[in-house]
């Protein structure tokens, strides 16, 4: 395995009280002993000055690490010292001129997992923890690189596992009467566990929407009170709100949290027959950026008459789409509101009325449960659960027939390697690549 020595600087960029620069791997701790004379002291903090030449360039605080006894398993070096770039890079500058090379993206977290000090599912959480934008994603994120998650899989890998064992088992006295007990025995343990696969399968969608966030785009008529709205849940003036149709021609948005849940809101331009040719682009934006969020918000205004033929018509041309239905100006409201398809709200952006409901409704209608999200999760951790739980419908509908014993084994063998790759214990290193390109330099 590649232990060759590397560095970088662990901190965000800019200038800061302390800055962290991070070495890991052969050589660490002696190019590290040639700068001070005192001696090192595993895990302890120590004051130290970097020297070259007598020239002090910088003194502060030093942690040692003998490996495996570390974050990567490897000699691993942490100083901490003033978070000036000019004096990082002059430190930098001098471990690269003494056998170091600048780390790649993750490559400290990436030595962590080929060392077995962490697997898949807990290195990819140290980015996800690192980029979470609410405290909701930041706990489920610490409780995947706890090991929340990773725990849950092995469990079920090990119970397939064992299942396929078991089926082997009768394979060997095929030439007698198949023992449908045991048979039967090992369905119910797999039913057992595709159960709790599909389980998993509601709680890792909820983590990887609190993961990547959600989009949600307001659409619909000029003047229908898009950018009021907008501006509410923003909670600043960002969008123009005037009396003149198609004053919006381009999509604003704001980043907002809603039950804990990251959400992109966009307004866009009114869709109507354009005027003019900068109001047909942001027309032609609008029509395009509907096909793109987890959820569309439709408004329509409340009238004397609504016409709902009008609003179902609308609301058909979003077929598919996961929508809320906006009835907003309520003041204006004097019959009852028709029963539509959709989770229909009434709003009034002026005095706040319904906001709340609607600030509730966006997380419940993208599919976000929080009260389902025990862990982090990410779309591919995602797609091989639901492999894995492919494959078991296959070898449960065998197993009640009971027919080929090898096809059987196989299909369990397949869904307990689909399990495996969320932990990395079957993984191809192109995804590897993948996976740590995305990290900072310093994880």
């Amino acid at each position: 395995m590649n232990k060759e020595l590397i560095c970088a600087i662990a901190n965000p960029p800019g200038i800061g009280a302390i800055g962290v620069i991070r070495l890991s791997g052969i050589g660490a701790l002696d190019l590290v002993r040639q700068t001070t004379p005192k001696p090192l002291r595993y895990r302890d903090a120590c004051l130290v000055s970097v020297k070259e030449n007598d020239e002090i360039l910088d003194t502060g605080i030093l942690i040692s690490f003998k490996g495996p006894n570390s974050f990567t398993g490897e000699d691993l070096i942490e100083f901490q010292g003033h978070g000036n770039p000019v004096i990082q890079q002059r430190l930098i500058n001098y471990f690269l001129r003494n056998g170091a090379r600048l780390a790649h993206p993750g490559e400290f977290s990436e030595r962590a997992y080929l060392n077995n000090k962490i697997d898949l599912a807990q290195a990819e959480a140290i980015a996800d923890l690192i980029t979470s934008k609410s405290e909701a994603a930041a706990a489920a994120a610490l409780k995947s690189l706890r090991g929340d998650f990773s725990d849950k899989v092995k469990d079920l890998s090990y119970r397939l596992v064992t299942a396929r064992v078991n089926v082997e088992v009768q394979m060997d006295f095929v030439e007698e009467d198949v023992d449908h007990l045991a048979i039967s025995s090992i369905q119910r343990g797999v039913e057992e566990v595709s159960q709790q696969i599909k389980t998993v399968i509601k709680k890792a969608n909820n983590g990887d929407l609190l993961n990547r966030g959600i989009e949600a785009v307001l659409t619909g008529e000029p003047n229908t009170g898009k950018s009021s709205i907008f501006n509410a849940l923003a909670m600043e003036d960002r969008a123009i709100v005037t009396e003149i149709p198609g004053t919006t021609t381009d999509a604003l948005t704001a980043d907002l949290v809603l039950g804990g849940l990251p959400v992109r809101l966009s307004d866009t331009a009114g869709i109507r027959e354009a005027t003019n040719q900068i109001e047909a682009l942001g027309i032609e934006k609008a029509l395009k950026k509907i096909q793109e969020p987890n959820v569309v918000v439709l408004l329509v205004i409340a009238a004397d008459q609504l016409d709902s033929a009008d609003v179902s018509a609308r609301l058909n041309t979003l077929a598919g789409r996961k929508v809320i239905l906006i009835i907003n100006k309520v003041d204006l409201e004097k019959n009852d509101i028709p029963q539509f398809p959709v989770c229909t709200i009434k709003t009034n952006a002026l005095t706040g009325k319904g906001l709340n409901i609607l600030m509730e409704a966006l997380p419940k209608v993208a599919g976000y449960d929080a009260h389902s999200t025990e862990f982090m999760a990410r779309a591919r951790h995602v797609d091989c659960l639901r492999r894995a739980e492919r494959y078991l419908k296959v070898s449960l509908e065998e197993l009640k027939g009971e027919q080929n014993l090898e096809l059987i084994a196989e299909d369990l063998r397949y869904a307990s390697e689909s399990l495996g790759e969320i932990t990395g214990k079957y993984t191809a290193d192109d995804l590897l690549g993948e996976i740590f390109s995305a990290f900072c330099i310093g994880k």
